[in-house]
């Protein structure tokens, strides 16, 4: 994908998802950004005033989001707290404590994961684990909000076909362990170049909303 040094807002992403936020009513509070990248999101949410915490286990990236920061408004700097770690299976002292997780393709990168994304467990348990932890960190009622890439090119609302880069079924029953699922919507992104004099390439995405329901709690581990 690249390092995304996109500056100007708003991108297909940031509006899909503040359009999805805003038709459910949401309000600032504490977000949890689980494979944050280089933090254009986490940037986006402390701007809209929410208080970020957000995780990357790229060093590199987290570098990138601190010296971005430095460019922001102070008030909306100070919003933002930067984690070198593993996303995955990040867990807080306590549960329940904020009131949304923002997923940035964390867990569509969770297929036949290479390198930074490589851990000693199979890609299916790294999605399971995914899905426990933002259940973990949220509120009931609070709001996990996921971008997904797809293969289709769909730009309305839709059910994705079963296949590569999609929520398997497995993924969905535990999903239903912990979550309300919403409607899927499907828009069109683009990736970041990879090299100066490439061009941006489309993405199909979708994105999620699943509210934390009040059925179990996810369990702690480590």
């Amino acid at each position: 994908m690249g390092v995304d040094t996109r500056i100007h807002w708003p991108s297909p992403e940031l509006v899909a998802m503040w359009a999805a936020l805003s038709a459910i009513g949401a309000r600032p509070g504490r977000a949890l950004d689980l494979g944050c990248g280089p933090g254009t999101e986490a940037m986006f949410l402390a701007s809209m005033g929410w208080n970020v915490v957000a995780i990357d286990r790229d060093a590199f990236e987290i570098g990138v989001l601190n010296a971005r920061r430095k460019k922001l408004p102070r008030k909306v700097a100070s919003r933002i707290e930067a984690i070198a770690g593993d996303g995955i299976g990040w867990r807080e002292k306590k549960p329940g404590t904020f009131q949304m997780v923002h997923d940035r393709l964390l867990l569509s990168n969770l297929w036949d994961s290479q390198g930074v994304y490589a851990r000693n467990v199979t890609d299916a348990a790294s999605r399971r684990e995914l899905i426990e932890t933002a259940a973990w960190a949220l509120e009931e009622d609070g709001l996990f909000v996921i971008r997904m890439r797809q293969w289709s090119d769909a730009v309305e609302p839709f059910e994705p076909p079963t296949g590569h880069d999609t929520l398997e079924n497995r993924d969905l029953r535990e999903a239903d362990r912990w979550f309300d699922r919403g409607p899927e919507l499907g828009y069109l992104g683009f990736s970041t170049p990879d090299g100066a004099k490439r061009p941006l390439k489309r993405l199909s995405l979708s994105i999620q909303v699943w509210r934390r329901n009040s059925r179990r709690q996810a369990s702690r581990k480590g």
